[in-house]
């Protein structure tokens, strides 16, 4: 069996709604921690998740209202989080009953 050594570092916020600074908060705790969340090019070697002219897809899994639902607020922060006040978005959704 390969065995590997990557690892990945899991950032949480507990308790929050998605309308209370919660995502900042995980941004902020993201750069804290040494994982920026944006990707800034001013020679370090910092390396920031999400660059400035990325396409950044978000797969939501709301298929089944009966078992929770994605938190819809939780998205809309990431997404003004990641396209700012000004950036474009195509929000699509396949929902099945």
């Amino acid at each position: 069996m390969l065995q590997s050594n990557v690892t990945s570092d899991i950032f949480v916020v507990y308790g929050t709604s998605g309308n209370d600074g919660g995502v900042t908060q995980l941004l902020d705790l993201m750069a804290y921690e040494g994982t920026p969340f944006y990707k800034v090019n001013n020679g370090t070697s910092i390396p920031g998740l999400i660059a400035k002219d990325d396409v950044v897809i978000i797969k939501v899994n709301c298929q089944n209202n009966e078992r929770g639902g994605t938190n819809t607020d939780l998205v809309k922060a990431l997404i003004q989080a990641i396209v700012g006040p000004s950036g474009w978005i195509h929000w699509r959704d396949n929902y099945r009953r």
